[in-house]
């Protein structure tokens, strides 16, 4: 059994290795210019639903969209804007030696780069910012969600873009977005996009971004 595994493993790690030319598409982006089209049906409708959506008692959207005691659980429309659920499940993972672990994984499961295939977006939160928190997210390379398990732990660690303030900083000329910023997933008029939330209370920001294949993160709106 531990050979058929390590041979499942083996098969895999070849298949990534051969599709490495699919997450190179994605520039190496360190710095992002803020960009905004305030007349744009976009900016529009997620201003919109910015003004209606449910806080948190700090004013943020996290306790409805991200915190796992109270999140959504599905689709939450509001006026054109759709915010999308994250998720949490149990993967079991394999090392090159044969050792299985378990370990519970938040992620989002949708095509977040409009190119008509689903990916994975893994999300972990903390430890950045005047707050203390923020949010980064990873485009995995390969999706191991459909794939039996345990999958090989390299899957995890092979990220084809990353998102979130040690690794990238959204700027202007006259200074730079929050880097300790949450990260929403959500949809409009067929397309999906990220709504990024500053983490400084006394005066929050917006800014809506585009994941847009051999181009890279575009920013779109800045609310």
């Amino acid at each position: 059994m531990k050979l058929k595994r390590l041979f499942a493993v083996s098969v895999l790690l070849v298949s990534m290795v051969a599709s490495i030319a699919d997450a190179a598409q994605w520039p190496k982006q360190r710095f992002v210019q803020m960009q905004s089209d305030a007349k744009s049906s976009l900016c529009i409708a997620v201003a919109d639903a910015l003004a209606s959506a449910p806080k948190d008692v700090y004013g943020r959207l996290f306790k409805k969209l991200r915190d796992r005691q109270t999140r959504i659980e599905d689709e939450l429309p509001i006026g054109k804007v759709t915010f999308l659920p994250p998720l949490t499940r149990p993967f079991k993972t394999i090392d090159t030696k044969g050792v299985e672990r378990t370990f519970h994984v938040d992620y989002y499961h949708l095509d977040a780069d409009n190119d008509g295939s689903a990916e994975m977006l893994m999300i972990s939160s903390g430890g950045r910012g005047p707050a203390g928190d923020g949010d980064t997210l990873y485009l995995l390379a390969h999706d191991p969600s459909s794939l039996a398990q345990p999958v090989p732990n390299e899957i995890f660690v092979d990220v084809a873009l990353e998102i979130g303030g040690p690794k990238l900083t959204f700027y202007t000329e006259s200074g730079t977005f929050d880097p300790a910023y949450y990260i929403y997933p959500f949809a409009f008029q067929d397309r999906n996009y990220l709504l990024l939330e500053g983490n400084r209370i006394e005066d929050l920001k917006y800014l809506v971004v585009e994941l847009v294949p051999g181009t890279g993160i575009v920013s779109r709106c800045r609310l």
